[in-house]
């Protein structure tokens, strides 16, 4: 389940809430206060980065083939 970010507009607490997707337009209270004046906050999503692993995933690609012999574009003149 994902979890969203709100802001409390009375305490101006910051709290988290982990809900499935078909309810975050639903009213969520403030844990602190009690208020049910919360807005959502948008952040970027988290990711998770493996060192190295760029590079081995890189790796794994075929190389592209020539379109033809006689072929002039960009890709095959490099």
């Amino acid at each position: 389940m994902p979890i969203y970010e709100y802001n409390c507009e009375y305490c101006y607490a910051e709290f988290e809430v982990e809900r499935p997707v078909a309810l975050v337009g639903g009213i969520t209270e403030c844990p602190v206060c009690g208020s049910a004046k919360t807005r959502r906050v948008f952040s970027p999503p988290a990711a998770i980065v493996v060192p190295g692993r760029a590079a081995e995933i890189e790796r794994q690609k075929p190389f592209p083939k020539p379109h033809s012999a006689d072929c002039n574009c960009f890709s095959c003149t490099k």
